[in-house]
């Protein structure tokens, strides 16, 4: 039987039992038309394979390669099943929802959840001249200080975010900082402590009022060291590691909570405000009581929106990065101070009721009152308008000056 056509399509279907022989008997017109019917079925059977492929793998986008990352789009630009779109830059701005509820600094979930697995770590640390450069102060959330006794100031240094491997001098602690550790729902690091048979006894107070103690004098070498290499007296040689004191509270306190599940409130927080808003300087003195080595100033930096920190005419840098300590917001709060006048010059103040304070933030100086019902509170900072202040995202200084003391700005 003879089929229509079939003589057109014969050069498809060679008889010769040898394909090369067939195509160099071939006219140069009917090669051309043999090579270009190859070349079609080679390339799209490739092109077919390529989608089949895509659609049951979609493509790694280049920039993820090796990070688990997966292009938005297969090969022919359809969605993929990983169901939209990833970035690369697991840091970018777009990325960082979540707050730190210590100084509102912006983190990615996946961060957020990792220090959010703990609760805080306050660090009693020394500010005797001696003691300066401190280490790691600049890794804190948060830095309250306030005179410990004698005009001299010490510093408890919160950390949430940040797992410093070496924190210090460590020093004694005082009844008045376990109260800023509380209102942290913090556990409280320190070198000894008052332990007098009167109001300033602050191991009976931490147990009064449910602190955590991790104590140089217990728990020694499992998170407590001295550094001799500065060739100070020995007060100011002891040192820690957060990570450490970690260890040391989960198998002291295992029946305690160890993740941050918001037993206390968190401050209220604004982004920056704009470069064209922000002034080009502002300069903040004052001294606790009236001894030179502790009188502070903070001198605002208009690029940064920080305040970059002096202690005694001189900046007061980090140890270990060698740069000046600087801080988002300074808030100062006036307390009644009073002394107990007993053998080690104690003191005391009053860190419930409320009382006036000034935030420095943006380079401006705001008038607040302060508020606090109980201890088992935190702290309120209440604008003039009688609304909660907002606080710039960033470590946060709160300073505590007896009431009756001047601050100086301009």
């Amino acid at each position: 039987m003879n089929f229509p056509g079939k003589k057109k399509m014969q050069f498809l279907l060679p008889a010769t039992p040898s394909l090369k022989e067939y195509f160099l008997s071939l006219s140069r017109a009917k090669k051309f038309v043999f090579g270009l019917t190859l070349l079609f079925f080679i390339t799209g059977g490739a092109f077919l394979a390529v989608g089949v492929y895509s659609a049951i793998s979609p493509a790694v986008s280049p920039k993820a390669s090796g990070s688990g990352l997966v292009s938005p789009t297969d090969f022919f630009g359809r969605a993929s099943k990983s169901g939209g779109p990833a970035s690369s830059d697991s840091n970018s701005t777009a990325d960082k929802t979540a707050a730190d509820p210590l100084n509102g600094v912006l983190y990615t979930p996946a961060e957020a959840a990792a220090f959010l697995a703990r609760r805080p770590m306050a660090v009693m640390i020394n500010n005797h001249p001696l003691a300066r450069p401190q280490s790691n102060l600049s890794q804190a959330d948060l830095v309250y200080e306030a005179v410990a006794e004698g005009g001299i100031t010490r510093f408890l240094a919160v950390y949430l975010s940040n797992e410093p491997d070496k924190v210090g001098p460590v020093r004694s602690a005082r009844k008045y900082f376990v109260d800023f550790a509380k209102e942290n729902d913090a556990w409280y690091a320190h070198w000894g402590g008052a332990s007098t048979a009167n109001a300033a006894n602050v191991y009976d107070y931490m147990r009064t009022i449910f602190v955590s103690s991790i104590d140089a004098s217990w728990a020694g070498d499992k998170a407590f060291w001295r550094d001799f290499s500065r060739n100070v007296p020995i007060e100011h040689t002891g040192y820690t590691s957060i990570p450490k004191l970690y260890d040391v509270a989960y198998a002291q306190y295992p029946d305690q909570p160890r993740a941050w599940h918001n037993a206390v409130s968190s401050w209220f927080f604004k982004d920056d405000a704009e470069v064209a808003l922000r002034p080009d300087s502002q300069v903040i003195s004052f001294n606790f009581w009236d001894l030179p080595d502790f009188a502070v100033t903070w001198n605002y930096d208009k690029e940064s929106n920080t305040y970059l920190r002096s202690q005694g005419g001189k900046a007061q840098a980090d140890n270990e990065t060698q740069k000046t300590l600087a801080a988002k917001d300074v808030v100062v709060l006036f307390m009644d101070e009073k002394p107990l006048n007993d053998e080690k010059a104690h003191l005391l103040y009053t860190t419930t009721g409320q009382g006036k304070g000034m935030a420095f933030l943006d380079g401006k100086a705001l008038p607040i009152t302060w508020s606090r019902l109980s201890v088992d509170e935190r702290t309120r900072f209440i604008a003039e308008n009688g609304e909660d202040l907002k606080l710039n995202r960033g470590q946060i200084w709160v300073e505590i000056l007896p009431t009756g003391d001047i601050i100086n700005y301009k």
